[in-house]
């Protein structure tokens, strides 16, 4: 498998860039495209295996993120909670990360962490992880709320600075069915969290929301996931044998 970054700009309700999410894209050497989510949610692919990727396309994100003109604002990262648990909860398990940043010359108050909507195993452990992340500065963001684990326990757990509500809420908000909207966006207030919409793909969607309480939008309205604007051949990549 090749491991690669695109980036997808994060935008404020003025319009203003202020970050940038990393996703990774996997190619398969018989030409094949595998979605990043469909690889860490197969029971293909062992738990060592993913852990393994998602460490690795972390530091590959961070790299052409550092390398690139778009260095000077937030870069997002997607994790998984297992990863959290295990690999992110402790000063020697972060010691390679924040070695990483010091030596790209970025701060760890650039960075958001974002807990993706797979399970967990271990609940006090995923919060002993979340509170050293914001020990070290970090920002911390619960990812696709309103599907699967991205739900209120772990909201109440995470205590996040940054609520990122699923598409599917937005879909279903200009469809008439707006009340998991609306009580997401409530409880983003309650916790004194930045909202950020996803999934925003038309300018009717858009506008729908234009009045609400929403501080972040994200989506292929505004721009596709691609590559920042870095010489090609210093691009970072990553190719790997499972």
């Amino acid at each position: 498998m090749l491991l690669h970054s695109v980036f997808q700009p994060i935008l404020k309700n003025n319009s203003e860039i202020i970050g940038y999410e990393a996703l990774l894209r996997i190619n398969c050497s018989d030409g094949r495209q595998l979605r990043a989510d469909m690889f860490f949610k197969s029971s293909h692919y062992s738990f060592d295996c993913k852990i393994f990727v998602e460490r690795l396309s972390r530091a590959i994100h961070i790299r052409n993120f550092a390398i690139s003109s778009k260095r000077h604002t937030n870069l997002f990262l997607n994790t998984i909670p297992r990863s959290n648990e295990y690999f992110l909860n402790n000063d020697r398990n972060t010691k390679l990360l924040m070695q990483r940043l010091d030596e790209l010359d970025l701060h760890s108050s650039q960075i958001v962490i974002e807990i993706v909507e797979l399970s967990g195993y271990n609940e006090s452990r995923l919060l002993r992880s979340i509170e050293h992340l914001k020990h070290l500065g970090f920002a911390i963001a619960i990812d696709d709320y309103g599907v699967d684990s991205s739900n209120i326990d772990r909201v109440n757990l995470v205590k996040p600075s940054i609520l990122k509500l699923d598409k599917s809420l937005l879909v279903d908000f200009t469809q008439g069915k707006q009340r998991g909207l609306c009580e997401a966006l409530d409880l983003g207030a309650r916790i004194n969290a930045q909202t950020l919409v996803e999934g925003i793909e038309t300018e009717e969607q858009f506008r729908s929301i234009a009045d609400l309480n929403v501080g972040m939008y994200q989506g292929f309205h505004f721009s596709t996931p691609r590559r920042l604007d870095v010489d090609a051949c210093s691009k970072a990549a990553y190719t790997l044998t499972h």
